[in-house]
Order: C-alpha cells, then structure tokens, then sequence
C-alpha cells in the first residue's frame, strides 16, 4: 500500500519526508516537513525514535516533531504504532487542562482586567458601536458558543465587505482561500493595531473561565469554515477551543489554511500539558513579531 504524500504548504516551503519501513513492512508513506524543499528518508526506528517526547527532555526543543501527518498516514501509524485513543479523550485532558486554565486566568485577570478596561475606553473614544463583539463559534464536540473580542471593524462592516469583494476579484479569491483579508477594508485604525498584537483577543478570558474555551488549543471557526477541514473536521471537535495554538506559533496568517487543519490534526494528536506550555511560552514571541497577524 501507498499513500499519497501530504504537503504542509507555507511561506517556509515543504519538505517530504519518505519513511522507509522495516523489511516485512508491506507499505510505506510520506510525511510534510515544514522546513526547506529537500528530501529526507528515515528508517521505520528512526520514525519510532521521533515520536517519543519526555517532560524531562530539553523542555525548549520543539516538542511537537518537524512533520505533521495526514489523516490517512494517520490510520497507518495508529495501526503500525498500537495508538489507541486521542489524548485529548483522556481524564486527563479534562480535568488536568480545566485545573491549568482556572488557575492561569484567575492568576492572569487582574492584569487583563486592567487592559480591558483601557482599550475598551479607547475604543469608546475613537469609534461609535459598542466595544465588545461577539460571534457563535464551533466548540468541542460540535457545541455552538459565543467568543468574545474587542471590537475591531466598523459597525457597517457587513456591507463594507459585501461591497469590497463585490468589486475586487482579487479580494473574492483571498476571502474563499484564507477566510480573510490582508487588507480588510472593515478594519479600524485602532482595530488593526489590536490585531497585529491580538489585544482583541483578551476579553477571551471570560470564554476560557466559563469552559468553552482553553488557554491553548485549535482556534474557535465559524459554520462556514467548517467544510475546509474536511476529513479532519473530527479532529478539530476533539479539543476544547483555545486563545492560541499550534498554529498561532507556526506562521498564523502566513500559512495557507489546508496548513492550519494539518497543525490542529497534529496538535490533537499530540496533546500534553507540557506541550501546552510550551506553546504558551512561545505565543508572546509570535504577538512580538506579529507572525503572520494582520
């Protein structure tokens, strides 16, 4: 059996990874390297040897090796590696991640509410609506719930954008690719800056407090973008909504969004608490050099 290689497509380039299996093997695949375009191949050990990551190892090693896997190169290392269930199905996920999330947000809420309540008052000051936007996103299990941002775009900002891809088809492909602008015509002054530093997340707080949302996971879609994840739709509903994520740390924006379902996949399928804070640690970086926001 072969398997078609799936290639992670970004700024970066890709690279393919062929795993040559053991001699009584009957197949072989291929795996997205999202480093270079060259070709590597690594015996079935050496693929065993580098899915193994221990807490106790370098904690600023990547923990989350440098390929990511397709769904289909997926059910053959499930049924060649004994993979059972998805870490993010276990108790510890459930309660272990909870606990981490209430006591980073209660840890954390005096400094955000102090935010909050200075950007909201410009946004007051600079812009008539109101300050805060909401929208139904998807959650775990395919649960509806209502995100909380700052708002950033113009209260017309539905007619604005009908009208702007209306009239630029330029506009209309980039919105169909990405979900997005990078030059959003909806977008405010101020708006943009609290983008570019996603400060327009921080009213998330209170998604994570009420349990729809993590501090680190998939980030929330909308109904609409739910059929560009395809076959790993699944894998999305298996996580709890976080404010940053794999993909946040990996380019965001920059990275096409075919990219973005392949880090989730990756992200579930790797889950561990140290990996959250590993991402965590790395997120302030990322908002620093602005990767790929806008």
């Amino acid at each position: 059996m072969h398997l078609a290689s799936s290639i992670l497509s970004s700024s970066a380039g890709g690279r393919i990874v062929t795993i040559r299996p053991e001699p009584s093997a009957d197949f072989d695949f291929s795996i997205a390297h999202d480093i270079g375009g060259d070709q590597l191949e690594l015996d079935a050990a050496e693929f065993s040897a580098a899915e193994s990551w221990e807490a106790g190892s370098d904690f600023f090693f990547d923990p989350f090796p440098e390929y990511t896997r397709g769904s289909e190169a997926l059910a053959v290392y499930r049924s060649s590696a004994g993979v059972g269930e998805l870490p993010t199905q276990s108790r510890k996920y459930e309660l272990g991640k909870r606990i981490f999330d209430i006591t980073l947000a209660i840890v954390v809420s005096p400094i955000v509410a102090i935010m909050i309540a200075i950007i909201g008052g410009m946004i007051a000051l600079t812009s008539g609506g109101p300050i805060f936007f909401r929208q139904r996103r998807i959650g775990q299990h395919g649960r509806e719930f209502p995100i909380w941002k700052f708002r950033t775009m113009s209260p017309r900002a539905d007619s604005i954008l009908a009208e702007h891809l209306k009239r630029n088809a330029a506009a209309r492909d980039e919105w169909n690719r990405t979900h997005k602008l990078r030059d959003d015509p909806r977008i405010t002054r101020l708006g943009r800056m609290l983008r570019k530093t996603s400060l327009d997340e921080l009213p998330q707080i209170l998604n994570v407090f009420s349990g729809d949302m993590s501090f680190v996971g998939p980030r929330p879609i909308v109904r609409a973008e739910t059929f560009k994840y395809a076959e790993r739709y699944a894998y999305y509903l298996a996580a709890v909504p976080g404010v940053t994520g794999l993909w946040q740390v990996s380019g965001r924006s920059d990275v096409t969004y075919e990219a973005r379902t392949i880090l989730d996949e990756t992200y579930v399928c790797k889950w561990s608490l140290w990996k959250d804070i590993w991402i965590l640690l790395k997120t302030p970086r990322a908002v620093v050099n602005r990767d790929g926001a806008y």
